[in-house]
């Protein structure tokens, strides 16, 4: 991509984990209605008749081509974590703003950053492909139920493994319950500052006088 060429292998790590790993994740077509660059690339596979007989050698190619048009502005993908544009970054390092007197650096896109799903359909349509994405857009709300469904099942799963900690101690804090090996699958899933130390406060049975300490604090990601 432009200004990216001496990062190119930085890029391609960090981009290797949306193309395998991360590829199913919907997460950023439940919070903002976009797919992830590889997602976008991917799908031309997916629902169409191109790749069928060589689908790896044709989503790579696709994914190539989609770096060069986000980097030429055909593609506009979106900074997963502020959700600015690529050429709003582009007019900032012309500018001179990310200079070597500035701590902050330009964030280097990978196939992690967005597109939207009006996009998506555009860039096919430059590529002489049609692919109707209207189904997966009425679908956003049922995956979002889906999510909050799932979100609902582990909440409960953890109270019930908090409340059987104090069955067996009752001088336990809701800390150290948390930071227990049981609580590992919930503390790598839900990061939120708040979210485990609500779900554990609505069944900690002793005394509000006698919640001594709070619990650790987990980094939002």
């Amino acid at each position: 991509m432009a200004y990216l060429n001496d990062s190119i292998d930085v890029i391609t790590d960090e981009s290797m984990i949306f193309m395998f790993d991360r590829l199913p994740d919907l997460t950023s077509l439940e919070r903002f209605g976009c797919l992830t660059m590889a997602q976008c690339a991917s799908l031309i596979c997916f629902h169409s008749d191109i790749g069928k007989s060589a689908p790896t050698e044709v989503v790579g190619t696709y994914v190539m081509l989609a770096c060069k048009d986000a980097a030429s502005g055909e593609l506009q993908i979106l900074n997963p974590d502020t959700l600015l544009p690529w050429s709003e970054y582009l007019k900032m390092i012309k500018s001179g703003m990310y200079s070597d007197d500035n701590e902050l650096q330009a964030p280097l896109p990978t196939l992690g950053w967005l597109v939207r799903l009006d996009e998506c359909e555009k860039w096919y349509r430059s590529k002489g492909i049609e692919i109707d994405l209207s189904h997966v857009k009425q679908e956003i709300s049922t995956i979002k139920n889906l999510i909050q469904r799932e979100s609902q099942i582990h909440k409960e799963e953890f109270q019930g493994i908090a409340s059987g900690q104090w069955k067996n101690n009752p001088n336990l804090t809701q800390a150290k319950i948390i930071d227990s090996d049981e609580m590992e699958f919930y503390r790598r899933n839900y990061r939120g500052k708040n979210t485990l130390r609500d779900w554990i406060r609505e069944v900690d049975p002793r005394p509000k006088e006698s919640r001594r300490g709070a619990p650790k604090k987990y980094p939002s990601i």
